[in-house]
């Protein structure tokens, strides 16, 4: 199993920069995926919110306000090649994610990281 896009292999890394990578939720997997492919792939991360937060950390900001810019990072700020979509799914096939206002975005590779609930 590969942990980071770093740790696949040369050729398998080449293959997948002419791929289209749509993540929907940009949790702490989908954040996670979005960054790791963001070098080597064509990312869209759907999401909707328009900051990632670090849930656990928040009681500890409360003592430390200073730490709130290290656990709210804005999702406009994660990628440097790929795109953020403020959306909500509704409907996925093999290809392509349509967004409740009927915006489709076709992929090569889709990954669902909406959670649990």
């Amino acid at each position: 199993m590969f942990n980071y896009a770093s740790d696949l292999p040369n050729a398998t890394r080449k293959k997948m920069t002419q791929k289209k990578v749509v993540i929907v939720g940009g949790g702490y997997v989908g954040f996670e995926v979005a960054k790791a492919l963001d070098g080597y792939a064509d990312v869209t991360l759907i999401e909707q919110r328009e900051a990632f937060v670090q849930a656990p950390a928040t009681i500890r900001a409360l003592l430390q306000p200073e730490l709130l810019d290290q656990i709210i990072l804005p999702y406009d700020r994660l990628l440097m090649r790929g795109r953020v979509i403020r959306g909500r799914a509704s409907r996925v096939t093999q290809s392509e994610i349509t967004l409740e206002d009927g915006t489709i975005y076709p992929a090569d590779y889709i990954v669902l990281a909406t959670g649990s609930s």
